[in-house]
């Protein structure tokens, strides 16, 4: 596998990524396991998420799997869609993304977290963007 120093950091990044989307819907807790087992195997060590995944499972599911070795292997995630009807996190208010992120971080419990990214509509990006401090554990 290639990799990729992201700028600034000594952090090592595979050029291949696999998405978890499929987590919890068409991809049971097995079939993950595999998919994430063969990609270990190819060296392929960090995984796309995002809290809105099929109501968070994608992330339970990413979470359980990868506890074993969490410490090597890098997770990126996303914030802005509701999880579940009635969520009260959605959109890019700093309540907001301070609750998707909790709520993502117990589902992952992740020892290295790389970003947090927000996925939005063509057409809605916000003119001006803003930084939310979030405190390391």
């Amino acid at each position: 596998m290639e990799y990729r120093t992201l700028p600034g950091t000594d952090l090592r990044l595979p050029r291949l990524v696999l998405g978890t989307m499929t987590f919890g819907a068409q991809v049971d807790r097995e079939v993950a396991g595999t998919m994430v087992d063969r990609c270990r195997d190819a060296g392929i060590t960090m995984f796309d998420t995002a809290n809105s995944y099929n109501a968070g499972a994608s992330e339970e599911i990413l979470g359980e799997i990868v506890a074993p070795f969490r410490a090597d292997v890098l997770i990126a995630s996303k914030v802005f869609n509701p999880v579940g009807d009635g969520s009260s996190y959605r959109g890019l208010r700093r309540a907001a993304i301070k609750e998707a992120l909790e709520a993502t971080l117990r589902r992952l419990a992740p020892t290295t977290w790389i970003c947090t990214t927000c996925t939005l509509p063509t057409g809605t990006l916000p003119s001006t963007r803003r930084s939310v401090p979030w405190p390391r554990r």
